[in-house]
């Protein structure tokens, strides 16, 4: 069996950004509900230090660089005032 990264699948999907973003989320939110049940406390920093960099990784992934007001086009118009 060959493993796939999460980036072949995006390519294979043709996913947008938000539903990148909202995977991104979903795969975050998921390693955080694992780290909550962890006891070992050195597991629990390598989580917790994996947890960041996934988090960390997955913004530097999505945000165009010098884009710190950057969402995805479908949501800009998200609160109807657009």
């Amino acid at each position: 069996m060959t493993d796939v990264t999460a980036e072949q699948v995006v390519e294979e999907l043709r996913l947008t950004p938000l539903q990148v973003l909202t995977v991104r989320s979903l795969q975050a939110h998921m390693l955080a509900s694992d780290l909550e049940t962890e006891r070992n406390d050195r597991i629990f920093e390598e989580k917790t230090s994996n947890l960041h960099r996934f988090v960390l990784q997955s913004v530097a992934d999505l945000v165009p660089v010098g884009g710190a007001g950057w969402i995805p086009v479908e949501l800009e118009t998200f609160d109807g005032s657009s």
